[in-house]
């Protein structure tokens, strides 16, 4: 891949790319809101969510995808620019990756921006850890296989490092799973994944350690819901109030969100 780090000095580029995010952001919101989960046996699915005694709370969108969309569109210009640096750190066989900033801080707060990458030679050719997460082309199409991936990224940064390491001191989801939110986005992926690969790939995390990773991924899933009212209104719901107004800065997609 070229290094292109120079063009984020380049305020025209910039604009560009900005654009092209607030584009690409609708595009996202169209997917969680409104776009339909890869076809399963409906029993996988009933007995996920009764397993997470979550039958009768659930929508029929990722509730939780949206509240990490917005939230990401809060993050400023840079929000999906990795530099050469950064991915020099990134683990090989990630799909996607997210550098999260300290709890407080961000754009809002004065910091650096959450910052989103996705690895693209893995996806497309499986370069790393004997072809981890290759998309399969049997399996969906490309758009809906990458949609998922930025999907399970805008969760990561809804959970704190305190919370993770409260639950993960807790809770033993073993190495497969591992960050406790990883729980939470392979529920939530389970259940409204566009791609089927991604959706049996869930399902069958989900299966590992049942008990504790259904208990975990619902209980932090209310948690968060709770803890973010400003994130958590359904589309076409009343405007905010001017607290969640103040919080709700995120350019032209946040607005619309």
């Amino acid at each position: 891949m070229a290094n292109i780090d120079y063009l984020y000095d380049d305020p025209d580029w910039l604009l560009q790319a900005g654009l092209g995010d607030i584009e690409f952001e609708q595009g996202m919101y169209d997917d969680i809101v409104y776009g339909e989960p890869a076809e399963q046996e409906e029993w996988r699915r009933e007995q996920l969510l009764r397993q997470m005694y979550l039958t009768d709370q659930l929508p029929d969108y990722d509730e939780l995808g949206l509240m990490g969309l917005r939230r990401q569109a809060m993050q400023g210009p840079l929000r999906y620019l990795y530099n050469e640096e950064l991915k020099k750190n990134r683990k090989s066989g990630y799909l996607g990756q997210t550098s999260r900033i300290p709890s407080g801080m961000g754009v809002l707060g004065g910091g650096s921006p959450n910052q989103m990458d996705l690895n693209l030679d893995q996806i497309l050719y499986g370069t790393y850890n004997k072809g981890r997460g290759q998309w399969d082309p049997s399996q969906g199409s490309l758009q809906d296989y990458i949609s998922d991936i930025y999907r399970h990224e805008y969760k990561h940064p809804l959970f704190s490092r305190r919370l993770e390491k409260h639950v993960g001191d807790k809770y033993d989801l073993g190495s497969l799973m591992g960050n406790p939110t990883h729980a939470v986005t392979a529920a939530t992926g389970a259940l409204y994944n566009k791609s089927r690969q991604h959706s049996d790939i869930d399902f069958n995390r989900m299966n590992m350690n049942p008990n504790i990773n259904k208990r975990v991924a619902a209980g932090m899933m209310n948690y968060v819901k709770k803890k973010n009212p400003h994130l958590n209104a359904p589309p076409g719901s009343a405007p905010p109030s001017r607290a969640q107004q103040r919080l709700n800065t995120g350019g032209l997609v946040s607005l619309m969100l």
